[in-house]
Order: structure tokens, then C-alpha cells, then sequence
């Protein structure tokens, strides 16, 4: 408990003891013309400000109306009115007497009075003090021989225990035959008792107004009435106080106490454990008296907005002065301004309030969290420009409240703290290429293990199914206007279908399914992708994207009272979020080689006032987890993928974003001949080894006997059958097993299925010259199922959209007349080479883990392959060598031949 805090500055405040005034004291003649009361006169001085704490501390008086200007010079002023005393008779029996020796007033051991089980004894409550005139800067009539040494003054210590209320109350209690006397200050600052009878009285400042704290009160003055008036004559009618002229003047003196008040920002991500919260430095904090509601309002208009944009952004004095005018125009009054300061223990302190009156604060300026205007980058703080009041209370400091905490409220005058937090909010991308996970399982996808910010080691192929997935802040969603996630989505990438999540104090919820109605199985694996379609899940008419509540979505609304089974999960998912946006475009060359021309796609996940009303005040996170695939203008680069964040209060807006990426990789080749001419003719297959790393990438990508929704056809399976030297039956097994019998150390080859919509497995060669759009990339464990690519009269090939890993080129078809290549292992993609499978070399020496864009033609980083002319040397010998040889060139003739296939990527 706070200890009683002016006991040093209004220790002496009534004359001391004068002597005489116990009976038996004074001469025996004058004893008959003693009075039976007395009148007092309390004037009330009060200081603000003490430059002297000495000069402050002691008025030595003798109980005659000052005449040195003791206060008239000093901190102290004469209050007015508004101060209420009040004189209590207190027992004859709680003084004793004097001591013999020393001329000390006895205190009485009898009982007082009890409070809380508690009994105080008088001497628990009064104690005699000695002061001498040394004590005093300011004295009067200090040579008096009538004047005791000692006064009588209340405990400090019983105050501290009981209160300054308290006291009154004990003291209202023991009221000796209900005689007390309330008087209340004058314009002058005086309070005059009249005839207050002979015997022990304490006076006591029992109101105040609202500006003067209890604890700052003047403290209680202790009287033994009549007492004899040390100017007095001898045989003057003087002599005594009284009723009848000589009133016995009085000087209470107090601090009029100034109020102080702390407002303390914290971050709402970790306000719940204040002790380690992190507080904000950098907020700009308005305090204002006047009209709390008009300045709220007027905060909240277009024009009050426009004003709190520029100040916030620009943090401009000019700025913030024309929004500081703004509020003065719509009735606040402004009191000070502070700007939250402090390494970890950000605050903003005000001082010099007055107890008693009512204080609102605004925040006009967000903290900064170092991060620069416009740096989406970074976590984003948004301006809360809600008023908050508190009054700060006069009360003692054991009936007060500190602690505003986040509502305000009646507060302490002094030592008080109010909390602001300011919600951040942050979005983070991530990848996940190494095999989906279940979006609507227990736990978040953005946590598991799977994904990363960046994928520079793995990369994607052309038609993979791969995720990514969005953690954005949602905090306090009930306060938001806007809350939008815009996803620039890459033109390589078609968006499937998407779960909608809430994470809530590390609990993961799935609610939404989002399907994107217009994605297909077709050839180029894209009924929305590269044409720049329009959608909106608001439009009626629109049937591009459907939803449905997961299970646990269905339960998490059913609690919140929104939802009931039974009801159109579409039509509700409607009144809680809105999908819309644009598809990608892009277009190939003539030859379909190379994209020319692309533009990426938009997807908007706008939440609903019902949906963040639902969220409520709680720290959450939304989670979205993408389930994409790439299309057909997948070549070879990054896939960037960067997302926005737009959110909006009443009074500010702020911006976030990140990015997260993965990768295509492959290369453009030319095949020549020793002299450097193209060569035509020449097809060449691709080996992928499987590794711990991508073997879960493989299965999803392996060929079946359904691939893109359609079955191979048993003409189809035919041709397999020949190619392998198996029959059908065996054939479909094969496929059917293939995924299970997977394993690290294999190695798979690439296939695509045909171009012309029937999605069958090619088989046959053929050159790069094909018009029809590139595919999806499938894995075959089988060689002879391999699409072989065959080069053009201007020896091109190429393979792209590859995943990254340990790769083998190997030339199937031979042109005639030439050796064929040795088997080629290489390195693609990633950021270090295997063993044994180097980076390749481009035609200009440069030696990289793939080619940085595909062209269609050999004006960039391109791959040279050579094949050299077979010797033909003299036949000499006998016939049966010459046999020899016919049969090894008979041979090496059937090793070449490969059933025609038609292949291009």
C-alpha cells in the first residue's frame, strides 16, 4: 500500500499545544472566565507546483490569523471553494494529560474504535510530536512563552492502513453525542466551525473536489479545546480563543495533487502474456478531453481518414498537425501528444492530469516495427483510431484500479496504465513438391514438414499436381472492413481446387472447399488455363467455381449457431467468402516450341463481414491450401508465385505480401554431325533416376491404365503389348503395378500422351515439328514404352518441363551412316551436381544446371550433340571373315530399329 504521501509537507499544520489549554495549567484566577467553545476559522491553501519543498514543508503558527505572508510568497494559493472539513468530537479520555518532565500531551491506551476485526487504541491513532520554531521556514509569534513545544497529530501509519476514507469513517463511528460540524470553503477558502465545545476534536478534510486526490488531502488536525491564545493579554479578553471573537485560526495546506497516466502498446499476436508481450515503440498517442463520440466519428469519415492516411504514411509534423486541428474542429480539446518510446518497454507517459476529470486518447500513428511506407515485405501494424476513455478517480489508493488494461475506464489519478495493441499482419507463402498433403486433416498444411518458402532443389514437371499454401494474420476480424488475399498466380500453373482453414491458438480447422468447375483432363491439361477466363463466385449464372464445407467446416458453423445440415453448402459458402479472377494467358510460336507471350492469372479470396464476424476478436491465422498443376506453357524458369494481402479498418489500410517458388527445368538440344550440319532423324529417349527425393513426385506422375480421366484403349495396349513382347493382359498388370513395385535405384522414362484429345500413350516417333501444344509429362518404368523424340531437318529437340534431378540421354535412333552417342548422364536443375551426372555444357561454354528459357530455335543457350560417321574399311581375309562381319552389321542393323513413335514435349 502506498505510503501516506504528503506527511512530511503537511506535518505541521495547527499551532501547538498552547499552554493552559489542559485544565489545571493555566492560572487558577482565570479559570472562571475559561469558555465553554470555541469558533474556528480552516483556511485552505494549496500549491500545484513547489519550486521550495522546504520553504513548502512547515508553517509555524500560533493560531492567530497569519500576518508574516508566509503563503503569499511561497507555492501556496488560498483555494476556493469546493473543500469540505468536518470536526469530529472525539473522547476527553483520548488525552490524558501532560507529562511532568517534559510537558508532553499523554496519549490514552483505551480502545478507539475497531475496523475489519481490528481494535486501534488511541495511542495507535495520536502521537504527541515536538516541534520547535528551528523546524519552521515561516513562523509566528515563535517567542511566546504560552506556546507548548509539542502538537498532536494523527498517525500517518493509521492512515496508510485505513485510508484516508477509512479514517473518516472510524472516526464518524465514536461521534461523541453526534456533535460534528461540516463546513465547506468559502470563495476565499475558508471554513468557519462556530462553538465547537470544550474538549478533544479532529478536524478532517472530508471532501474535495474531483482535481484533489483523497491520498493528497490535507491531514487531520487534532484540537483540545479552549485553548489559550499565546498573543493574548494576561487579563485580556483575548486570552482564550472562543466564541465570542477570537476565533482560533487554522492553516491547512495541501499538495493539489497533478494526475499521471501511462498508455503502453503492445503487439496483439502475444498480448495474452503481457510479461514477455513485446511493446511497440513508434505509435503516436493523442490525449484530448471534450467530445469523445464527434471525434470518433468524425475519424471515421472520408475526410478524417484521408487525414490519419497522411499523417501515419508521411509521419510528418505538418501532417499531424492538420489532423490534430481536425479533431479540435470536431470537439476535442487536445491535451498533449506522445510518441511511445523505449528499447522493449515502449510507453507513452503523461503527467500534469487532474484527478477527477475524463481523458480520451487516440492513436494517430501506427508503430513504425522498422519498416518503411510501402515495404510489403514485412509484417504491417494498421492504425487503430478508436477512442478510449478514462477518468481518473480521486479515490485512495487501496480502493483504486491501476490497471486499464485494454478498456480504460475509472483509473487511479496517479500511477495508472491503459494498454493499446495493434494487430500486424503478416501473409507467408510455401511450396510443397514432394507429394500433397490432406488439406483437411487435423493439422495445417503450411505446417507440415513438406513445405518450404523456396524450392531450388526439386522443381516440378509439366502437369504435376503440386500445393501451395497461404498463412495470413486474421486478427480481431470483427474490427475489419476489407480483408482480401489476391494471388498472382503464375501462367505455368492451373488451380485445381483449394481448402480454406482457420488455425486458432495452434489448432488447425478445415471449413471451405473451393473446385475450379473449368479445369479439365484434356491434352494440354488446361480448360481454363492460357485463355484469360473471367470468374466469380458471387455471379449466379457464373458455375466456374463450386464449394462445399468440409466435415469438420460443417461442425465448427454448427457451433457458431450459422449452420445446419441439411442446408445448401453453396449457397452458404457464398454469404462467408467470394472467389474471383482471371485465368492466365499464353501463346506458342508457329511450331509450339517455345511460349511467346504469356500474362498470369489472378485468384481473389475475399472474406465476408459474416465470416469475420464468426472469427471474432480471436488471434487466428487463415489457411488456404492450393492444389495446382502445371500446364502446358511449363518450360523451363522459376514459377513465381507471389501473394498479396489487403486489409482495412475504419481508419487505415495496410498491405503485405510474399513470394515462394519452384521450378521447370530442361534443355534445348542440336544435333549435328562432325562438321556441325543438323542432322535429321536422329530420337533420343529419357532416363530419371529415382531417389528418396523424388520418388513420391514419380508415383503421381507414373502412366496407368487410365491417365487425365481416360483409359488406354486396347488398341493402345496392343501397340504396348508388341513394343514390350507381352500380351494385353500382361500389359494392364504391368501398369497396375508399376507405382507399388517402384523403388530408389530404378530408373523411369519419359512419356506423354497423344495431342489430339484422346490422351493415349504414344508409342510412336515422331519429329519436332508438330503443331499440337505440349503435354503433361508422364514416367514409365518400362523403356520400350518411352516417347522417343526425333529431331527435324534442323536438328532440334528438346526436353523441358522436367523436374530437377540425375537424368540419361540416350540417342534410340541412329541416322544412317552414323555411330551411335554413348549414353549421356547429366545433372538438371538444382543447385549442385551428382556424382557422375555433371551440369551440362551449352554451346557456348557456359555450364549450367539448365537452359534459363526455351526459344524454339538455337538463338540461346542450346545443347550441341555430335554423331560421327562410321568408317568403312577394305574387306581383306578370308569369306568366313567376311561372314563374320555381314552378320555383326546384320545385327547392329536390328539392334537400331525401333517401332516408329510419335514424340515432341
Amino acid at each position: 500500500m502506498a505510503k501516506w504521501k504528503n506527511a512530511l509537507l503537511l506535518g505541521t499544520l495547527v499551532i501547538p499545544m498552547a499552554a493552559g489549554s489542559i485544565e489545571g495549567v493555566a492560572d487558577a484566577a482565570l479559570k472562571g472566565s475559561r469558555p465553554n467553545a470555541t469558533d474556528v476559522v480552516v483556511h485552505k491553501y494549496v500549491t500545484e507546483t513547489l519550486s521550495n519543498t522546504t520553504k513548502a514543508s512547515y508553517y509555524f503558527g500560533d493560531g492567530n490569523t497569519n500576518t508574516t505572508g508566509a503563503f503569499g510568497n511561497s507555492d501556496f494559493q488560498k483555494a476556493g471553494t469546493g473543500y469540505g472539513f468536518t470536526a469530529f468530537q472525539i473522547p476527553d479520555s483520548a488525552i490524558k494529560g501532560y507529562e511532568t518532565a517534559s510537558d508532553k500531551p499523554k496519549i490514552s491506551t483505551e480502545d478507539a474504535f475497531t475496523v475489519g476485526g481490528t481494535t486501534y487504541k488511541w495511542s495507535d491513532v495520536l502521537e504527541a510530536k515536538k516541534v520547535t520554531p528551528s523546524d519552521a521556514t515561516y513562523q509566528q509569534g515563535n517567542t511566546s512563552t504560552k506556546k507548548s513545544q509539542y502538537t498532536i497529530a494523527v498517525k500517518s501509519s493509521v492512515i496508510d492502513t485505513l485510508t484516508y476514507a477509512g479514517l473518516i469513517a472510524a472516526i464518524d463511528s465514536i461521534d461523541v453525542n453526534a456533535t460534528k460540524q461540516v463546513q465547506t470553503t468559502d470563495g476565499t477558502g475558508d471554513a468557519s466551525f462556530n462553538d465547537l465545545v470544550n474538549g478533544n476534536w479532529i478536524v478532517m478534510e472530508t471532501t474535495s473536489p474531483a482535481d484533489v486526490a483523497q491520498d493528497g488531502r490535507a491531514v487531520p488536525m487534532v484540537l483540545h479545546l479552549p485553548m489559550v491564545n499565546p498573543a493574548g493579554a494576561e487579563a485580556g479578553t483575548d486570552y482564550w480563543f472562543d466564541g465570542s471573537g477570537v476565533a482560533l485560526q487554522l492553516y491547512a495546506k495541501n499538495y493539489k495533487t497533478k494526475g499521471d497516466l501511462t498508455v503502453v502498446k503492445y503487439d496483439s499476436d502475444d498480448y495474452a502474456s503481457k510479461t514477455n508481450a513485446k511493446r511497440m515503440a513508434g505509435a503516436g498517442i493523442q490525449l484530448f478531453q471534450g467530445d469523445a463520440a464527434a471525434v470518433q466519428a468524425a475519424l471515421q469519415t472520408g475526410a478524417g481518414k484521408a487525414l490519419l492516411k497522411a499523417a501515419n504514411t508521411t509521419k510528418s509534423s505538418t501532417d499531424l498537425q492538420a489532423l490534430q486541428n481536425f479533431i479540435i474542429e470536431n470537439g476535442g480539446t487536445l491535451v498533449d501528444y506522445k510518441v511511445t518510446t523505449g528499447s522493449g518497454n515502449a510507453k507513452a507517459h503523461f503527467t500534469n492530469l487532474t484527478p477527477g476529470q475524463t481523458y480520451h486518447f487516440v492513436e494517430l500513428i501506427a508503430p513504425d516495427n522498422g519498416v518503411t511506407p510501402g515495404d510489403k515485405e514485412h509484417t504491417q501494424f494498421i492504425l487503430d483510431g478508436t477512442v478510449k476513455s478514462v477518468t481518473l478517480s480521486n479515490a485512495d489508493a487501496a480502493e483504486a484500479n491501476t490497471d486499464g488494461g485494454l478498456v480504460g475506464g475509472a483509473l487511479k489519478y496517479v500511477g495508472s496504465h491503459v494498454d493499446l495493441v495493434n494487430d500486424d499482419f503478416s501473409v507467408e507463402k510455401k511450396v510443397n513438391v514432394k507429394g500433397n498433403a490432406a488439406a483437411d486433416s487435423t493439422g495445417s498444411p503450411f505446417d507440415n514438414g513438406k513445405f518450404e518458402a523456396i524450392d531450388d532443389n526439386l522443381g516440378v514437371a509439366r502437369g504435376q499436381v503440386f500445393q501451395w499454401a497461404i498463412r495470413s494474420e486474421i486478427n480481431n476480424a470483427s474490427k475489419l472492413k476489407q480483408y482480401d488475399i489476391v494471388d498472382d498466380m503464375p501462367y505455368q500453373v492451373n488451380v485445381n481446387d483449394m481448402v480454406i482453414g482457420l488455425t486458432i491458438n495452434g489448432t488447425y480447422t478445415s471449413l471451405i472447399k473451393a473446385t475450379n468447375e473449368t479445369t479439365d483432363n484434356s491434352y494440354n491439361n488446361g480448360g481454363d488455363s492460357g485463355h484469360g477466363l473471367g470468374y466469380d463466385s458471387d455471379l449466379a449464372s457464373d458455375g466456374k467455381v463450386s464449394f462445399a464445407l468440409t466435415e469438420a467446416g460443417k461442425a465448427y458453423f454448427e457451433a457458431k449457431g450459422v449452420w445446419a445440415e441439411g442446408n445448401d453448402e453453396n449457397t452458404f459458402v457464398k454469404t462467408m467468402i467470394r472467389v474471383h479472377g482471371t485465368t492466365s494467358t499464353y501463346a506458342f510460336d508457329a511450331e509450339n516450341r517455345a511460349v511467346e507471350s504469356h500474362t498470369n492469372g489472378q485468384l481473389t479470396i475475399e472474406t465476408k463481414e459474416a465470416f469475420r464476424n464468426i472469427i471474432g476478436d480471436q488471434l487466428s491465422y487463415l489457411d488456404v491450401t492450393l492444389n495446382v498443376q502445371t500446364n502446358s506453357a511449363a518450360q523451363v524458369g522459376a514459377i513465381d508465385n507471389k501473394v498479396g494481402l489487403n486489409v482495412e479498418n475504419d481508419y487505415d489500410r495496410v498491405q503485405a505480401e510474399d513470394t515462394s517458388k519452384t521450378f521447370e527445368a530442361g534443355w534445348e538440344f542440336k544435333k549435328t554431325d562432325s562438321d556441325g550440319a543438323a542432322l535429321a532423324g536422329a530420337g533420343f529417349d529419357l532416363a530419371y533416376e529415382v531417389t528418396a527425393d523424388n520418388i513420391n513426385q514419380i508415383r503421381q506422375q507414373l502412366l496407368g491404365t487410365t491417365n487425365l480421366g481416360t483409359a488406354v484403349s486396347n488398341a493402345t495396349l496392343d501397340k504396348m503389348a508388341e513394343a514390350k513382347g507381352v500380351s494385353r493382359e500382361e500389359v494392364v498388370t504391368y501398369l497396375q503395378g508399376q507405382a507399388a513395385n517402384l523403388a530408389i535405384g530404378q530408373k523411369v522414362y519419359f512419356t506423354h500422351l497423344s495431342m489430339d484429345g484422346n490422351n493415349q500413350p504414344v508409342i510412336e516417333m515422331a519429329g519436332m515439328t508438330s503443331i499440337a501444344p505440349m503435354g503433361d509429362v508422364f514416367w514409365t518404368t518400362e523403356p520400350t514404352w518411352a516417347t522417343t523424340h526425333k529431331t527435324g531437318s534442323d536438328g532440334y529437340f528438346q526436353y523441358c518441363g522436367l523436374p530437377a534431378g540425375q537424368y540419361t540421354l540416350i540417342e534410340s535412333i541412329v541416322p544412317s551412316g552414323y555411330t551411335k552417342m554413348a549414353d549421356k548422364q547429366f545433372s538438371l536443375g538444382g543447385e549442385t551436381a551428382a556424382p557422375g551426372f555433371p551440369f551440362l555444357t551449352s554451346s557456348i561454354g557456359n555450364m549450367l544446371n539448365s537452359d534459363d528459357k526455351i526459344t524454339g530455335d538455337f538463338t540461346g543457350n542450346h545443347v550441341e550433340i555430335k554423331n560421327y560417321e562410321k568408317s568403312i574399311f577394305p574387306v581383306t581375309g578370308a569369306i568366313g571373315l567376311v561372314m563374320m562381319i555381314l552378320t555383326g552389321a546384320l545385327a547392329m542393323a536390328y539392334a537400331l530399329v525401333k517401332r516408329n513413335k510419335q514424340a515432341k514435349m
